[in-house]
Parts: structure tokens; C-alpha cells; sequence
């Protein structure tokens, strides 16, 4: 055995127990025991390493572990360096590591391999988490604990965009996916190795008025300040707007002044595909004539102005006017201009460093969907056409699968369709722009499909019903290892490949970012 090497367990290797190397490698096989009193410790998905117990074999196999099972009766006679072993584990070689060697598993003597724990450098090795980067959360291997890093720096020449390819969180209530994007958009805000006019606008969609407050450090648990203080991060600059359906609810308003003639379409749920050719020209020509008559742009000024076009036209037939009428009253749009409120334009939201908080809670699904695509013109608008390029964007989505549903009612269809090709387009081409989205659900096998393929980031905590999109993007090994993650644990997928970055698999421990409560003592 190796000095000061504690082994928890050994490989099996016989006979009746051989190293199976498959075709699909994803199916290779070890079988070892493990002592009783790790037993509590290990589970499914839990990473190790087995290596030979001779000092001068220096190669290592990282495994996985794909189940466990209890064996009483299995003798330890062959064993003499580990007594009572009674659980059998089912080991999946992950990589080989040796002097001169890094990669699959080929074929090995592993009679005398025994098992451990991993380290720091080998977990790194396994998962492929950087170094450094914007401080995220923690690891835990064995009994070491490292900050763990996402693989963004505004200064790198291929890492300067990993943050805008966008990211989808899953989790069911209480599994901490708040807490963490609380956590995730303080630190890419205001983390002070990011130069104050590359950090990012936030923009918060809450569905469930669940970010109206962002504690301050001060407000914390000591060990969150703590790592927060020695990490860089400092308090959030956060606005919160409210919108809503009553005027007397809300003390924010969608402009109108914001968006263009073929923005509108994108905001309309009654519009049918065969009138949006018709109406199109009927917008163009009522934004024109609103111009030049000096007139502000409201919806009330559109609506009727359209209908003045769309009447006097002589390329509309009759029966199309109605139809053009019911699009131009949708209801949803009585969320612009709602008189005496803050409305919201890029100005007041595109701000380096800025948290805004958007709270539509009040709101049904149709009037949230179209908040979503409002921001999402008003985002193409100050990306693609007028070429800011600072500051980074970031609009989180929360309920995505409520705006973007996987199978939406025959009456929804067209409506859902045209919003989802709409993200499509915008996310995929405003990566290089320095925006993204991050869509969050707790329900991600009903999110479009479309939408969760837009995030190169996957973040899953504790989901139920999951496990299609579990084994989808994580594999089984993590579907079932899922279910037993503690609040705040989460298994983070980062799909890059760059020279300086590899794609990242690895499980991972957020703060708490709650408020420290504290008992207040009356002095007698």
C-alpha cells in the first residue's frame, strides 16, 4: 500500500470478475468492494479512483459509480490488505491517467488496484473545471473543499463570450435554483475583476415575485459575506418594476416608442398567419403617418391610425378588416403606455453593472409572453441594429415553460411557435453580441425542446418527473444520483471546447444567499 494512501475498497479482479471493455465504451466495466463504514458516503455517480498499491505504478483510473450492491456474503479472503468488505460497486472507467499516457481506459492488470477518494487536481482532471474564472460555487471532494470557477473572462480571446451562450437551471421549489441565480447575477454584475463597463445588465422576468430583494453582504450568513469579500464581489445595484394588468398594481409601463412597426407582430396572440401579411404594411404605413404628423407613438395613436389605413386601403379586402381590427385591440397591448408610470426603454435598463428586476407575477401567461418579447425586440434592436457591444446582456427567464411550452394548446400554436423561432434567431445570433438568456424552470421536460437546446450551460438541482431531460444532457448515472442532491447542490454541463476550455461535467455547492435572520434580545 501506498504512504499515507487511504484506501476505501479494491478491485475485484478474477475470473468470475474480469474488466470488460465494450464497443461502446460508455458500458465499460470494474467491479470492486468497499469497506461497511463507507458505505453512508458513496453513491451512484460519486467519482474514485482506483490505482495499483505498488509505490513505483504511478497510473490512476478516475471511475464513476453505477450502483451499489450489498453483499454479506462475500468473503474478504482475498483481500489482505482490506478486511471486511460487503458492498459490491459497479465501477464505469472514466479516464487513465500514467506518465505517459491520458485517456480511455485500454486493457489492464488490475489485480492488486485498490480504491480511494479523489483529490482536487484529479476531480479538476475529471470534470474539466477551470482554475480560474467568475467564482460560482464550491466543490467537495472527500474532505477537501475548493471554490469552484465558470470559464468566463471579458480579457480572453475565446473566453470573453462563454457567458452569453446562455443557460437553462431546472429544479423543483426548495431545491435552491433561486438562491443560486440570486447568487449568479450578483457576481456577474458586480465581480471586480470584471472592468466596471464590461460587466453585464441583468434583466429578471419574476414569475413568482421571488427577487425583489437581494440581501446585502452585511445581511448574510458570515461564511456567504466571507467568500463573497474574499472572491470580489460586492453588493448588487438592483431596480425592481412592476408591471400589471391594473394600473393601480403597477408602477412601470411598456413604450411602445421602444419598438418598431414589425416588432408588433411578434405581440399579438390573436393574430392569425394569414392576416400578419395584411397587416404588416397596414403598421408600416400607420408608424409612418404617426411620424409625420409629430404625434407621439401610443398604442391608442396605432391602433386607431391602422384601422384609418386598413379601411381606406385598396389592396385589403373587406373581409380581412375585421380580422386586422381584433389583432390591433388585443388586450395584452393595454400594458403600453399606461399614463404616470416609469416606462421601460433600453436607457433604463442597459446599464453596466445593473440588476433589473421585472415583476410580472400579476401577470397571465399571454400578457407574460408578451413582457418576454418585448424585451427581446428592444434587446435586438440595441444589439444587432445600433451595435452596442457593452454592456453584455443577460435576460433570465423564470416559469420558461409557461411562455415556452414544449406542447402548447391547438388555440396557443401559432403564437408559441412564432415567439420560440423569435428567441431562436435572437439568442443564436446575439452570442457574439454579448447577450443571452437564462431560462429557468421546474418543470424542463415542458419547455420547448427548441428553447433548452438554446443554453450551451445546463444547471439541474433536485428535479422530480426530470428524468427525460436528465438522461438527456446528464446521462442515467446522474438521473438517479439527482434525486438525493441536498438544497443547493447542482450538476452543471458547460458545452465548450476551445484550446483553453473543455466541456465541463461536474457537481457543485452553491451559497446561501438568504438573509441571515437574527433574534432580537429586549434588553431587561
Amino acid at each position: 500500500m501506498k504512504e499515507n494512501t487511504e484506501y476505501i475498497g479494491k478491485v475485484e479482479f478474477s475470473k468470475k470478475s474480469q474488466l470488460l471493455l465494450k464497443e461502446k465504451r460508455v458500458n465499460d466495466s470494474i467491479i470492486g468492494l468497499i469497506r461497511p463504514e463507507v458505505v453512508e458516503v458513496v453513491s451512484p455517480g460519486d467519482p474514485l479512483v482506483i490505482e495499483s498499491g505498488k509505490e513505483e505504478d504511478k497510473m490512476i483510473i478516475i471511475c464513476s459509480v453505477v450502483k451499489m450492491e450489498i453483499n454479506p456474503q462475500h468473503a474478504a479472503t482475498n483481500f489482505d490488505s482490506v478486511t471486511s468488505l460487503g458492498t459490491k460497486v459497479q465501477l464505469r472507467p472514466l479516464i487513465q491517467k500514467g506518465p505517459d499516457y491520458q485517456g480511455k481506459l485500454q486493457p489492464t492488470d488490475l489485480s492488486d488496484f485498490q480504491i480511494r477518494r479523489l483529490e482536487p487536481k484529479e476531480y479538476r482532471l475529471l470534470t474539466n473545471l477551470p482554475t480560474s474564472g467568475l467564482p460560482i460555487g464550491k466543490i467537495h471532494v472527500g474532505k477537501y473543499e475548493e471554490i469552484c470557477h465558470y470559464p468566463f473572462d471579458p480579457n480572453s480571446e475565446t473566453l470573453y463570450d462563454t457567458l452569453y451562450q446562455s443557460f437553462f437551471v431546472a429544479g423543483i421549489q426548495g431545491s435552491g435554483k433561486t438562491n443560486a441565480l440570486k447568487y449568479l447575477c450578483q457576481s456577474i454584475t458586480s465581480y471586480q475583476k470584471i472592468p466596471k463597463e464590461k460587466r453585464p445588465a441583468v434583466i429578471i422576468l419574476d414569475g413568482e415575485k421571488s427577487f425583489n430583494e437581494f440581501p446585502t453582504k452585511d445581511e448574510l450568513l458570515p461564511e456567504t459575506a466571507d467568500f463573497l469579500n474574499a472572491n470580489g464581489i460586492d453588493d448588487v445595484d438592483v431596480q425592481v418594476l412592476t408591471l400589471s394588468e391594473q394600473p393601480d398594481r403597477a408602477d412601470a409601463t411598456l413604450g411602445i416608442d421602444s419598438l418598431e412597426y414589425n416588432d408588433l407582430v411578434y405581440l399579438l396572440p390573436q393574430l392569425e398567419n394569414k392576416t400578419e401579411n395584411q397587416l404588416l404594411p397596414v403598421l408600416k404605413e400607420a408608424f409612418e403617418v404617426i411620424d409625420e404628423r409629430g404625434e407621439p407613438r401610443t398604442i391608442e395613436s396605432i391602433r386607431r391610425t391602422g384601422m384609418e389605413i386598413a379601411r381606406q386601403s385598396n389592396l385589403i379586402h373587406f373581409s380581412q378588416i375585421p380580422a386586422i381590427g381584433r389583432a390591433l385591440q388585443t388586450i395584452e397591448l393595454d400594458m403600453f403606455n399606461q399614463p404616470g408610470k416609469k416606462q421601460i426603454r433600453a436607457g433604463l435598463l442597459f446599464q453596466p453593472g445593473k440588476i433589473s428586476v421585472i415583476d410580472i407575477h400579476d401577470l397571465d401567461k399571454s400578457r407574460r409572453r408578451v413582457v418576454a418579447l418585448t424585451i427581446q425586440q428592444m434587446l435586438n434592436r440595441y444589439k444587432m441594429e445600433n451595435s452596442n457591444k457593452y454592456p453584455g446582456i443577460m435576460l433570465v427567464v423564470d416559469e420558461a415553460e409557461i411562455l415556452f411550452p414544449e406542447k402548447p394548446t391547438l388555440r396557443e400554436k401559432d403564437y408559441v411557435s412564432r415567439i420560440t423561432e423569435r428567441m431562436e434567431d435572437i439568442t443564436n445570433r446575439g452570442r457574439k453580441r454579448h447577450y443571452g438568456v437564462i431560462l429557468v424552470s421546474h418543470l424542463p421536460t415542458e419547455v420547448s425542446s427548441k428553447v433548452v437546446a438554446l443554453a450551451n450551460s445546463q444547471m439541474a438541482f433536485r428535479c422530480s418527473g426530470a428524468e427525460t431531460y436528465l438522461n438527456k444532457v446528464f446521462g442515467k448515472e446522474i438521473a438517479i444520483e439527482n434525486e438525493e442532491y441536498p438544497t443547493g447542490t447542482f450538476r452543471l454541463k458547460v458545452n465548450i471546447s476551445t484550446r483553453e476550455q473543455l466541456p465541463i461535467n461536474a457537481k457543485i455547492q452553491m451559497l446561501n444567499m438568504d438573509k441571515c435572520k437574527v433574534e432580537i434580545v429586549n434588553a431587561l
